[in-house]
């Protein structure tokens, strides 16, 4: 019984690795859209300090960190099965399903960047909608990557 809980803890493990890669791009755009870095080319300008700019940009920066994270499991994970030829887990079917990315794209993606990150309710729901659609994806074995 033992063993079988490791395995299961194992499998979820990896689900939530994979689950997390296939986020990097919504992290991206994140950074992308909510980075609020003052540019100023005035004789008088200066530097605004790190403390106020992390204040003003701490989701874009929770996000960049997020992204960076996604490819380092994605760097890790590649490096892991590299060489291997008796992986440790079975196939048990491959499909052609080209059109996954795309639709992952525009049925995830795109409209969770469309929620207002301005405000503090929004990052919540946000939050809880990654953590909704990651357990939906790693119960059903789900993944884009």
């Amino acid at each position: 019984m033992g063993n079988r809980r490791q395995k299961h803890e194992q499998d979820t493990a990896i689900k939530l690795r994979f689950y997390f890669m296939s986020l990097w791009l919504l992290f991206v755009l994140i950074f992308l859209l909510t980075v609020d870095i003052p540019i100023c080319f005035s004789k008088d300008a200066h530097f605004i300090g790190f403390g106020p700019l992390l204040k003003r940009n701490w989701l874009a920066f929770i996000s960049l960190l997020f992204a960076i994270l996604g490819w380092l499991v994605a760097s890790r994970e590649k490096q892991r099965w590299a060489g291997v030829t008796n992986p440790p887990y079975k196939i048990e079917s491959i499909k052609n399903e080209n059109y996954e990315y795309l639709t992952f794209l525009t049925t995830y993606i795109i409209p969770l960047i469309c929620i207002d990150l301005t405000k503090i309710r929004y990052v919540f729901v946000l939050a809880v909608l990654l953590v909704l659609i990651g357990f939906i994806f790693i119960r059903m074995d789900l993944y884009c990557g």
